[in-house]
């Protein structure tokens, strides 16, 4: 990541899109969650992707929230 709120640039794109589903279900796992508690800006950003009202309307009925 660079600076910005998004993977790629400061606007969502593709590999946003694309990389979220496979992270979050990364995160499912114990050992995911702690490696993903070690990068604050990938966390971030992954909390950013799951508030998107389109991450709401397609979310798996595996992922807590």
């Amino acid at each position: 990541m660079g600076g910005g709120p998004f993977l790629a640039s400061a606007t969502l794109t593709l590999a946003d899109l694309h990389a979220a589903p496979m992270f979050i279900y990364f995160r499912m796992a114990p050992e995911g969650a702690t490696l993903l508690a070690r990068h604050p800006g990938i966390e971030a950003w992954l909390t950013r992707m799951t508030q998107r009202p389109s991450h709401a309307a397609t979310r798996s009925p595996l992922e807590a929230g």
